[in-house]
């Protein structure tokens, strides 16, 4: 189950509100930041503890992070080109957790924009659908063991929809459930994927290992 503290930060955004949720276990930091505060819901797919750095610190990107993820690579997006909703979740993250707001990453999936910050120590990944923009944020031990992802429930009807970040390593998400299985093939180190009818996922890497969680909340 996904337990959480949910921290309202107070800023009008074009009439809409920022929430951040924080969810707590074992020794790790992540935020959800939602634009409907009253409506959606994103939750993580592995709690997580401790409180989010206390003293940020700004400008700076690991070069751990760097050498997992190839996405980093490529030149990070000025903040004049960012959708406005980016740049307000981006300046709202940046207050709880180690990332450089000036280094965006922008990715694709499957015709999905999603968009990556890095850090020190930390980094968040964001997603935008027909529902607005969710992110969560962990730490470099979680992004790099494929295990920073959120789900993003439908407002509209929609299936609900699991979005992540997978290392260079990682070859494939396979997703399962009691009606059977599909595979997933990250592409700019990340992947989406439906969560209706899924209750297991498992991330497959180069080396032949894999790691499997449950899915839940």
């Amino acid at each position: 189950m996904i337990a959480g503290v949910v921290l309202l930060v107070a800023a009008a955004i074009f009439m809409a509100r920022l929430v951040v949720g924080v969810t707590h276990s074992n020794g790790d930091a992540r935020a959800a930041i939602g634009t409907r505060a009253t409506t959606r819901v994103v939750a993580g797919t592995r709690t997580v503890s401790a409180v989010a750095s206390a003293t940020p610190a700004a400008g700076h990107t690991d070069a751990s992070q760097k050498a997992a993820f190839a996405v980093l690579a490529e030149p990070g997006v000025p903040a004049s080109q960012l959708p406005q909703d980016v740049q307000n979740a981006v300046k709202a993250a940046s207050r709880h957790f180690s990332i450089d707001a000036a280094n965006v990453h922008a990715a694709h999936f499957d015709g999905l924009s999603f968009w990556i910050i890095p850090g020190a120590g930390q980094i968040c990944i964001a997603a935008d659908d027909a529902d607005g923009l969710g992110m969560t944020c962990g730490s470099d031990a979680s992004a790099g063991a494929g295990k920073l992802s959120f789900v993003q429930r439908s407002t509209t009807g929609a299936d609900d929809v699991l979005y992540g970040l997978a290392p260079d390593d990682v070859t494939k998400i396979t997703v399962a459930g009691p009606k059977g299985s599909s595979t997933i093939v990250p592409s700019d180190n990340v992947y989406a994927v439906r969560t209706k009818g899924i209750d297991k996922l498992e991330v497959s890497r180069g080396n032949g290992s894999s790691a499997s969680e449950a899915l839940g909340g």
